[in-house]
């Protein structure tokens, strides 16, 4: 399961949730305990904190995925302290077709090395969620501006109220997976 964020909306919600979530995913890929290696990617730059993580995994683990040009993305993510926290950024300005086109999506997990439908997607926006449907990824709708209508219930995989509870569904994903 690979995840792909929207910034804008989402991302500066996300932190306390992204690493919980790697918590709550290893099981499922035979990863063991990730607690450890949070820990020790405190504090180290981004290619060391991939090495210890691509040790557990052998492979990239998330991305960001905006409409937003790169300029403004580098420096929101800057600013935050987030930047060295995703394996893939793509940006509005680097791909030809904006959302509800799926290239932004599929260019994301390209870069992860991850097939589309392993790919869960959270979005706020409608065209957003329509992109990620068009990738034939899972849209997560966590609405900000925009309340979801009756086209984004039917494409989003889910509608949830915030990134909490987007670690709770793709926790009870991942048991149910492992249960078969």
């Amino acid at each position: 399961m690979y995840v792909i964020f929207d910034m804008d909306g989402v991302i500066f919600d996300s932190e306390r949730a992204y690493i919980e979530a790697y918590k709550r995913l290893a099981p499922k890929y035979g990863l063991g305990d990730v607690e450890q290696a949070c820990i020790d990617s405190i504090g180290v730059t981004f290619d060391k904190a991939r090495e210890i993580f691509c040790s557990y995994k052998g492979g990239d683990l998330t991305a960001l995925a905006s409409s937003t040009r790169h300029a403004t993305v580098s420096g929101m993510l800057d600013k935050a302290g987030l930047t060295e926290r995703f394996s893939a950024i793509v940006c509005g300005d680097m791909v030809a077709h904006s959302k509800p086109h799926p290239e932004i999506f599929f260019t994301a997990a390209e870069r992860l090395g991850a097939p589309a439908a392993d790919c869960w997607v959270i979005e706020d926006s409608y065209n957003g969620i329509r992109a990620a449907h068009n990738a034939g990824m899972h849209p997560l709708m966590v609405p900000d501006v925009l309340q979801p209508d009756d086209e984004m219930l039917k494409l989003a995989d889910a509608v949830l109220p915030s990134l909490i509870e987007v670690k709770d569904y793709l926790d009870n994903i991942r048991f149910e997976e492992v249960k078969k």
